[in-house]
């Protein structure tokens, strides 16, 4: 059950690093460990946290010392805040991000420099846009704008899994 306590703590996680990854228990893991009055659904409990808005990543535990993988690509957005269509490409002029809650744009060139994304590479990066609004840099960062919030209703669950670009 997620609680004050947990948020509290999910929050001040948060506030130490760029990118939040929540782990929640499987069913079977936590009857191995003796917890055996767990009341939601592994489902329920994962959408409790992607509603807080926290976390960037959910995994779910599986067994005692589990790896997060190294590779996975996953972001979670606010559906109803998405307009227009989506597309996976790469950058173009123009292009430009909101990076904060006060909704401040920033161009996308200058958050590929913030990011420290090495400039040989900018031009492969892939990205989720629709329009010139980037809302993920594939493998880094999300729009502010598209971040799940506690009155998000619909979730879009975008997961990266690698693939060619076709010149």
């Amino acid at each position: 059950l997620l609680h004050y306590g947990h948020i509290n703590l999910l929050k001040r996680a948060k506030e130490l690093g760029d990118y939040l990854i929540v782990g929640v228990t499987a069913d079977d893991f936590d009857k191995r460990r003796g917890k055996i009055n767990v009341q939601q659904s592994l489902a329920e409990r994962i959408e409790n946290v992607r509603k807080t808005g926290l976390a960037d990543e959910i995994i779910v535990e599986e067994y005692e010392g589990q790896k997060i993988e190294e590779k996975k690509y996953t972001k979670w957005m606010d559906y109803d805040k998405i307009t227009g269509e989506l597309y996976i490409r790469t950058r173009k002029t123009g292009d430009f991000m909101i990076v904060d809650e006060k909704g401040s744009h920033k161009k996308l060139s200058r958050v590929m420099i913030d990011d420290k994304i090495p400039r040989e590479q900018r031009e492969r990066v892939l990205v989720a846009a629709c329009g010139s609004e980037v809302l993920w840099i594939i493998g880094g960062r999300i729009n502010q704008r598209v971040k799940i919030t506690g009155q998000t209703k619909r979730i879009l669950e975008l997961k990266y899994q690698g693939g060619q670009i076709n010149a």
